[in-house]
């Protein structure tokens, strides 16, 4: 992606950037998955970086493959990067300062379009077998049947379903609804709203100084730079429709995060050959920041290891519970019971695609008549209660 801009060693310079970002190493250690749609948004803005400068069908490739994976991770926000820079590249082409139309097409638009097919279909057999419509994403479905609050600010709630699970009901109905419901009126739309959301943001990815500090050259690299200017146009575009979802964690805005690092990358350039009082104080300043940020990456680094390998985290005395009894010859069931001020995020039941035929099964705890019907359909397990708001959780076998 750099390399379309930027010589190979600053292009280098952005690489380990985004190796040593503090957020990056954390979605290593957690399921948000944000490493991979930064992936996808990095190809399909690299490859639209290179059809602005040529047109060849191995460019057409990479923008499918792309796309494909930011389809698959996060769908909106690839197709709000993807569209920008759509309508970027017409702008460019009405203009004349691309190749002709039929060439796009020819060397570009296909290629892509073959990827996509495949990519398409694939999800498709996906979607209809998890969904049981061929275009209806796992994620559409489960927010159709348990989400009150809609995925947009400008959106109207939904009415509240039945749910089998008070601690779902409270999320649903808590939680969740409270961030929308906040957001109705214009005092807490630009407060919870637009604050909120943009700290979330800069707090993610502009929280370390070799990410911040070169940002303070914009104002000059502004004037020079016309690249700069592009790349800070469309993530001004994209961050403007992402502030309309209701919620916003890092992560969301992943597919669009290459253009930060696109960013920061132009303006070391010129941090990099700032001269104060004739020495190349810049030069310097610039080696500092890169320095003090692998430092601070070799700490997360110990500090993400110590979280991982302490016994208080929930998660990993959920997988130690989950290893030891796959370990063992038998079949097991393992009914959860919560506190009544059990944390929503720390959830221990989650299964495999075929939990019939998982080792282990975790179910929440209802009342006796539904903890028998699901004891009897599995009448060849053991039988285990964990109580997971105890100090330790308790596991014993269920009575």
């Amino acid at each position: 992606m750099l390399l379309a801009l930027t010589r190979p060693r600053h292009a280098l310079l952005g690489g380990l950037l985004a190796a040593i970002h503090p957020i990056i190493l954390e979605w290593g250690q957690n399921y948000w998955g944000g490493a991979l749609a930064l992936g996808g948004g990095a190809i399909v803005i690299g490859a639209f970086q290179r059809i602005w400068h040529r047109t060849k069908i191995q460019d057409g490739l990479m923008l499918g493959a792309g796309l494909a994976i930011l389809a698959n991770t996060r769908p909106f926000e690839g197709m709000v990067l993807a569209l920008l820079l759509g309508l970027l590249t017409v702008f460019r082409l009405v203009r004349g300062e691309l190749q002709g139309l039929s060439r796009l097409i020819i060397r570009v638009a296909l290629p892509a379009a073959l990827i996509l097919i495949i990519a398409g279909g694939s999800m498709a057999f996906y979607n209809m077998r998890v969904s049981g419509h061929p275009l209806l994403m796992p994620y559409l479905l489960h927010e159709e049947n348990y989400a009150v609050a809609p995925a947009f600010v400008w959106q109207k709630p939904r009415p509240e379903p039945r749910y089998r699970h008070d601690s779902i009901r409270r999320f649903y109905t808590g939680y969740a609804l409270e961030s929308y419901t906040v957001q109705k009126n214009l005092p807490g739309f630009i407060k919870k709203g637009l604050i909120r959301k943009i700290g979330i943001l800069l707090r993610g990815y502009i929280s370390n100084l070799a990410m911040a500090f070169p940002l303070l050259a914009l104002p000059w690299a502004w004037r020079r730079d016309r690249w700069l200017r592009v790349v800070m146009l469309t993530l001004a575009g994209f961050i403007a429709v992402l502030l309309t979802e209701t919620w916003m964690v890092p992560h969301y805005a992943a597919p669009g995060a290459p253009l930060i690092f696109i960013a920061v990358v132009l303006c070391f350039r010129y941090l990099r050959v700032w001269k104060y009082r004739g020495q190349r104080t810049g030069l310097w300043l610039a080696r500092a920041l890169v320095l003090f940020s692998i430092l601070g990456a070799v700490n997360l680094g110990f500090r993400l290891a110590r979280d991982q390998r302490s016994t208080s985290v929930w998660a990993e005395q959920r997988a130690r519970i989950q290893s030891t009894l796959e370990a063992d010859s038998a079949l097991h069931l393992i009914i959860v019971r919560y506190g009544p001020e059990h944390i929503t995020h720390q959830e221990w039941v989650f299964n495999s695609a075929d939990p019939d035929r998982s080792r282990v099964i975790w179910a929440r705890d209802m009342d006796q008549t539904a903890n028998q019907q699901l004891i009897n359909y599995f009448p060849d397990r053991k039988i285990w209660l964990l109580e997971a708001d105890q100090v330790p959780p308790s596991l014993k076998p269920f009575h």
